[in-house]
């Protein structure tokens, strides 16, 4: 059973999760306080993923919560999130969207969408459950986007096509 009583929310570095870990935090709220309005901003799934790797590295990973609060959308987030080592999420977009536009009906169908999302991302991964999730099922790419060039040509012209 996860609780926010006594957690510490906007926590972006290893460093800092691990001050409210010592002052005896029983969480910590992952989120770059909507850093989308910052166009430098560290994503808090970078945060994340640091966060749980010095909790990991260290054997503490388990002694705090860690909750996720950052863009999270459909259930593959969920997976990601929790795969790093999330506790739990926050749906704060998700909800409030569901809810201005159905209400109670339309907040049920949402958590509904995203547990099935979940489920299927995860059996998709062969994963039966959320205990089992861990970071190495998860595959990242570190390389920028670079666009594919496709070349096609015939006897009168040559077409290029950057995607």
């Amino acid at each position: 059973e996860m609780c926010i009583r006594d957690s510490l929310k906007g926590v972006q570095t290893a460093e800092d999760a691990l001050v409210a870990l010592r002052i005896g935090a029983r969480g910590i709220v992952i989120s770059n306080h909507g850093g989308r309005v910052c166009s430098g901003s560290r994503s808090s799934l970078a945060s994340l993923q640091e966060i749980s790797s010095c909790l990991r590295a260290k054997g503490l990973l388990g002694k705090m919560e860690l909750l996720f609060d950052g863009g999270i959308r459909h259930g593959s987030d969920v997976f990601k999130a929790m795969c790093l080592g999330a506790s739990g999420v926050g749906i704060g977009r998700v909800y409030y969207w569901a809810a201005a536009a159905y209400g109670h009906e339309g907040v049920v169908a949402a958590v509904r969408l995203l547990s099935e999302q979940l489920r299927h991302t995860m059996a998709q991964a062969g994963v039966p459950n959320l205990q089992l999730l861990s970071p190495s099922m998860l595959c990242r790419v570190d390389e920028p986007h670079r666009p594919l060039e496709l070349t096609w040509q015939d006897a009168d012209s040559v077409v290029v096509a950057k995607l």
